[in-house]
């Protein structure tokens, strides 16, 4: 029996109650914000749907953590506790070393180089522009609610496909040794899908 969006978020939201440490991540997060607009991304979200939706499980216990910030303070700065240094795109990256904690935090305007409008970039243009269609997933703590139709899609077909062409030319320029269909099977390989390799230009 196929399980509903209503149920999904809900059992999604139950995860994360249990998670202190996504607590701890997104209050260090929140710290560095002003409006408090933040998204959770990356495969802390479209992997517990993977767990959710097909009944799989992971016993390891999550630490790391990617959050899209909409309007961060002009001076970044690691909580108490944390320490920060630059990820390979240039972002800040708050470590916590007990428990054992990495967050990634994502101003928005950095995917500005993947859409063509001017600021303010928001959570949708974010959506739009990832490499890979699973990726196209976003939470949002202040509302409950999962934005991202296509990453479901590709969740509960069990596929991983091209999202964004621009959203994968700028991943792989940081994997130069790597091609496109390297990069989609890679990904398809470690969730258990199949890989869709057709690549259309948007």
């Amino acid at each position: 029996m196929e399980i509903n969006r209503q149920e999904i978020e809900s059992k999604f939201r139950a995860l994360l109650e249990k998670d202190k440490n996504y607590k701890r991540a997104m209050n260090a997060v929140y710290q560095n914000s002003n409006s408090g607009k933040i998204y959770l991304i990356g495969g802390q979200v479209y992997r517990r749907l993977i767990n959710i939706i097909h009944g799989t499980n992971e016993h390891n216990p999550p630490k790391d953590y990617d959050f899209v910030v909409e309007n961060p303070k002009d001076e970044i700065e690691p909580p108490f506790g944390w320490t920060s240094k630059k990820n390979l795109f240039g972002n800040p990256n708050f470590i916590r070393i007990f428990p054992l904690i990495f967050v990634d935090f994502i101003p928005s305007q950095g995917f500005r180089s993947r859409v063509d409008k001017p600021e303010p970039i928001t959570i949708e243009d974010y959506l739009s522009s990832t490499p890979l269609d699973i990726q196209s997933i976003a939470y949002d703590p202040q509302t409950g609610e999962l934005k991202g139709e296509k990453s479901f899609e590709s969740i509960r077909a069990k596929t991983v496909s091209v999202n964004s062409i621009r959203g994968l030319e700028e991943a792989l320029k940081m994997r130069r040794h790597e091609t496109p269909e390297d990069y989609i099977v890679k990904v398809a390989r470690t969730l258990n899908f199949s890989s869709n390799l057709r690549i259309k230009s948007n």
